[in-house]
């Protein structure tokens, strides 16, 4: 099983949004001339590129850093896992969970409550693929029973189309019958 390489623009948006971050929070908390301000961007984005492809990360960007008082956890070097370390945590009654290294039955949960990832930010953490289950086999099985024996999926309608009956007419006028022939004797 093989899994792709993180598209280079992935990494792109994560820095972006990363130097708007950062670039709020240090103009938030310092006072900086409106003409270098787009010196100040591209400053903090070649930082965080760098360190994103992982490049210590020097003193000095440490100090500046700590000075916007903005934490610049989501860039960081992306850890890709082999792919036996990917197939040994998709097993039949649970996921296991690369963050914390506890199984699963359901990963969206806790990965948004306990690590405050998306499913998308989770997979490109760990460098998995795109179709990365979240959600362990027996429990896709059980809801698929479920499905099933409640009539889900059946393609048979139980519908009754009913035919209109032509109208009767009752009405002694239009009867064409013998009986309803109006006798012409006085």
């Amino acid at each position: 099983m093989s899994h792709p390489e993180v598209p280079a623009t992935e990494v792109v948006e994560t820095t972006f949004d990363a130097t708007v971050r950062v670039v709020l929070a240090y103009v938030g908390h310092n006072s900086v001339d409106a003409a270098a301000v787009p010196d100040l961007i591209t400053h903090v984005h070649e930082r965080l590129v760098s360190i994103a492809s992982g490049t210590p990360v020097s003193e000095e960007d440490v100090a500046f850093f700590n000075q916007c008082k903005v934490d610049i956890a989501p860039v960081q070097p992306v850890v890709k896992k082999t792919p036996e370390e990917i197939e040994a945590s998709i097993k039949h009654d649970c996921l296991i969970c690369f963050e914390d290294m506890k199984p699963y039955k359901m990963l969206k949960r806790p990965l948004a409550t306990r690590f405050g990832l998306t499913p998308e930010e989770y997979k490109i953490k760990h460098g998995l693929p795109d179709d990365y289950p979240l959600v362990c086999q027996e429990v896709i099985d059980a809801k698929s029973r479920s499905a099933i024996a409640s009539g889900l999926g059946k393609t048979t309608h139980t519908r009754r189309v009913r035919k209109s009956e032509p109208a009767q007419i009752s009405s002694p006028r239009f009867d064409r019958s013998a009986e309803a022939a109006p006798s012409l004797s006085m």
